[in-house]
């Protein structure tokens, strides 16, 4: 495996990615941009990613870039109008909204939000807050000037270009300032943007075709962190053919396009009765008893680790592990975490624990897979995947795996796509 191999996967690792065919002619075209911009070789450019978080996310940008173009699939725009007029007449003052666009490319997709409610609403959508993040540090500079060709425009009525955008040159039209006022722009990948992003603040949230480009464990987080940020009956909106939100957490607003989706108020666990509880009454006299405290969780840990705080995550998963040391979910989520802190042999350390634990986890034999690589030991993790692979061509694809939510076809793409990764 060449160096160029180990960065293309150490980027799709970082970033969660499912690799693809046309990404190694992708990269060699970003390493030779970037090189020239920096009076580097390419080889000079791809050994300083390596260890250049700064580099990588540029490199991630390049091999995820779209194409867009204004109001693409129009009624999601309709629903957005929708839901915000039902939020906006129980609004306090002083209070506003916030439509979220995570994957926003060049601009198209939020700015085509912020034309809807400006065109419903007028003054009044300016209540509602936009914010826009991608990974892709030329796309956000882009959007950020609000300039575009008419390719772009291809989406939109005569009326909605005449209203909203002005032209500044032979083929090139600007978003209007009361529209470009109403954005703003983060060069973050979706998983670092909610990070920063409070629980229950988010109204819509925009991730269409871009769920395609991610592998399940990353799209699984992605997911989590939706259901976070989102209020109460928050809004999400997602690709035609992107992957399915989780279930316990999303369920279908039963739109005709099947990609609308209600965050649920309480999230569904599985084996969950539906029994209420029944609290005994406490005795007349009887002293109030005293509460337990309340031990940490690794969904805890794992939250912990998304918003960033990856020290404070280490120290509750450990917590977690000394107060549980065979308990295979700790060993498993304190080494997720240990790869979030690129702590590889750590991770593996953990990993192999949780796997000796429970032999027969194959989510779990995946991760220590991945771990293996990132620890430079591809012969160890192809072996793994190997086993993985005979384990998962026993079952049927659509089976549901030990975390409750991958598929057995979904883990053996994302074991293929390793694999291949290595040899």
């Amino acid at each position: 495996m060449t160096d160029h191999d180990l960065l293309l996967g150490k980027l799709c690792s970082q970033y969660g990615l499912r690799p693809r065919e046309v990404w190694g002619d992708d990269l060699d075209r970003a390493l030779a941009k970037i090189s020239r911009r920096l009076g580097l070789s390419d080889g000079e450019t791809a050994n300083r990613a390596f260890d250049d978080p700064v580099l990588q996310r540029e490199l991630a940008g390049c091999l995820t870039v779209s194409e867009s173009f204004f109001h693409r699939h129009p009624e999601h725009f309709n629903l957005i109008v929708e839901h915000i007029e039902g939020r906006l007449s129980g609004l306090h003052p002083g209070d506003a909204l916030t439509v979220w666009s995570a994957g926003c490319c060049r601009g198209e997709e939020p700015f085509s939000a912020a034309i809807a409610l400006r065109d419903q609403f007028g003054a009044g959508a300016e209540k509602v807050r936009i914010v826009a993040s991608d990974v892709d540090a030329e796309a956000i500079s882009a959007a950020a000037q609000g300039l575009f060709n008419g390719w772009s425009l291809r989406g939109l009525s005569a009326r909605v270009a005449e209203r909203y955008f002005t032209p500044v040159s032979a083929g090139r039209w600007q978003v209007c300032a009361e529209v470009r006022a109403m954005v703003s722009f983060s060069q973050m990948a979706a998983l670092e943007h909610m990070c920063v992003l409070a629980s229950n603040s988010v109204d819509v949230v925009l991730f269409r075709n871009v769920a395609i480009y991610l592998e399940p464990p990353a799209l699984e987080q992605v997911y989590e962190g939706f259901a976070r940020v989102l209020r109460s009956d928050g809004l999400l909106l997602v690709g035609p053919s992107d992957p399915r939100p989780p279930k316990p957490l999303f369920a279908s607003r039963g739109h005709a396009s099947g990609c609308a989706y209600w965050k649920r108020a309480s999230p569904l666990r599985q084996g969950a009765s539906s029994e209420p509880r029944v609290t005994r009454p406490r005795p007349p006299g009887a002293p109030p008893a005293t509460a337990r405290p309340t031990r940490p969780t690794c969904a805890q840990a794992l939250t912990l680790a998304d918003r960033g705080r990856i020290e404070d995550a280490l120290a509750m998963a450990t917590r977690i592990v000394a107060d549980s040391p065979t308990d295979k979910a700790a060993y498993f989520a304190r080494g997720k975490i240990w790869l979030s802190a690129t702590r590889n042999d750590k991770a593996v350390e953990d990993l192999r624990r949780a796997l000796f634990i429970g032999p027969d986890d194959r989510v779990v034999r995946y991760w220590y897979a991945h771990a293996l690589l990132l620890a430079g030991r591809p012969l160890r993790s192809l072996s793994q995947i190997r086993d993985l692979s005979t384990r998962l061509r026993a079952v049927a694809e659509y089976e549901v795996l030990e975390d409750g939510q991958t598929t057995a076809g979904e883990l053996q793409r994302a074991a293929s796509l390793l694999g291949e990764s290595i040899v």
